[in-house]
């Protein structure tokens, strides 16, 4: 018998080199998204340290303060929508490296499965070899004559009686 090859071996090494690549994607993503949130966490702190005046003050200071909080807030929201879009990537990611990580495990249990039918029938074909071996060897040292011999006799007296036939050997 060949020895053992898994057929599709070729299509589980490209599965693993994709599930190895959206496992990149996914570290990638994850990376993207803690910087996001480190950025927005620091736009945060910065925008709550402004200063927040209140008061009597000149017209132009009070304009320039409140354009600084507009931007401070227009980059925190900007900042909220790109940990959110990061957030997206990454659950997008996963889903990708768990969907190639699955086909990968199919592929492993469809081999597992096909060695184990593999070592069954190699054991069938030793049992066969060692039966054929022990019937030969029986045959041949006389054994197997000397019983079909009696059996012969047995099934001769037992009905051969009537027809003359006792003690012939068939």
């Amino acid at each position: 018998m060949k020895a053992y090859r898994f057929r599709l071996e070729r299509v589980r090494e490209m599965r693993r080199a994709q599930e190895s690549m959206a496992r990149m994607a996914l570290a990638t993503a994850n990376q993207l998204l803690s910087k996001n949130i480190e950025l927005r966490d620091r736009l945060l702190t910065k925008y709550a340290e402004m200063p927040k005046r209140g008061g009597i003050q000149d017209y132009g200071d009070y304009v320039r303060e409140r354009q600084q909080l507009e931007f401070a807030e227009r980059a925190v929201a900007l900042a909220n929508n790109e940990v959110g879009i990061a957030a997206s990537n990454v659950a997008t990611s996963q889903i990708r490296w768990i969907d190639a990580r699955r086909q990968v495990a199919v592929l492993d249990r469809l081999d597992e499965r096909r060695r184990s039918e593999y070592r069954i029938e190699l054991d069938r074909q030793d049992v066969k070899e060692i039966d054929d071996i022990v019937a030969a060897r029986y045959a041949s040292n006389g054994h197997g004559y000397i019983m079909a011999q009696q059996m012969a006799e047995v099934g001769a007296d037992s009905g051969g009686a009537d027809s003359g036939r006792a003690g012939e050997v068939i």
